[in-house]
């Protein structure tokens, strides 16, 4: 269960950097 949690931790972070760096895409 804490596996899952720390997966689920991680993809939201790599979900977050996802959206951040295709803000700043779109921006330039």
């Amino acid at each position: 269960m804490r596996g899952l949690f720390y997966n689920l931790k991680n993809f939201n972070e790599d979900i977050s950097a996802w959206n951040t760096s295709k803000v700043e895409y779109r921006g330039n």
